[in-house]
């Protein structure tokens, strides 16, 4: 089976060897992209933790839990999605994440940063391996996945975050010394 693309590589449409249209089995490429981001769990997860640290370095200091197992196992989360055929462990583990990193004083930037890395060494391994069919089975898959988990992330973190009594800030002292006219 073929993929014909556009002028910008842009898969559009599956072909078998005969030109005839060829109707592909999603649940087969959701598979397909299980295995595929299995197979390459170790640099995945290694390239996310490295440009995780580059953005977010206060999300990598040492804790009991380290960066690269969180990014593990929402990398786990991932796979496990796509083998499964539903989004709700990856939604459960996205308000879990909430709850722990709001509670830990971490801002929603530093853990959307997380997500972002972890989808964006997808991306940089599947582009690598330059296969225009993995370009079709893979990342549409992976940011359905991580987009609907990254929305369940901010909302999460904003309920939390709007039920929490925050101080109101003494801004007086940045009005010392003005003169109205």
């Amino acid at each position: 089976m073929r993929v014909r693309a556009t002028s910008d590589d842009a898969p559009v449409a599956a072909r078998d060897d005969r030109g005839m249209n060829a109707t592909r089995n999603r649940t087969h490429d959701r598979l397909d992209a299980a295995v595929y981001l299995a197979g390459r769990r170790r640099a995945i997860v290694d390239a996310a933790e490295t440009a995780l640290a580059a953005r977010a370095p206060r999300y990598v200091r040492p804790s009991t839990e380290s960066a690269r197992d969180r990014l593990d196992l929402l990398y786990g989360r991932l796979i496990d999605v796509l083998a499964g055929g539903s989004p709700q462990p990856l939604l459960e583990h996205a308000r879990h994440v909430a709850d722990s990193r709001f509670h830990g004083g971490y801002g929603l930037g530093d853990v959307q940063a997380a997500y972002n890395a972890c989808e964006e060494a997808i991306w940089n391994r599947v582009l690598a391996d330059g296969d225009l069919e993995r370009y079709a089975t893979v990342l549409p898959f992976v940011s359905s996945a991580l987009g609907a988990a990254k929305d369940e992330l901010a909302r999460e973190y904003v309920k939390l975050a709007t039920g929490a009594r925050v101080p109101a800030l003494d801004v007086t002292a940045l009005f010392e010394g003005l003169e109205r006219p």
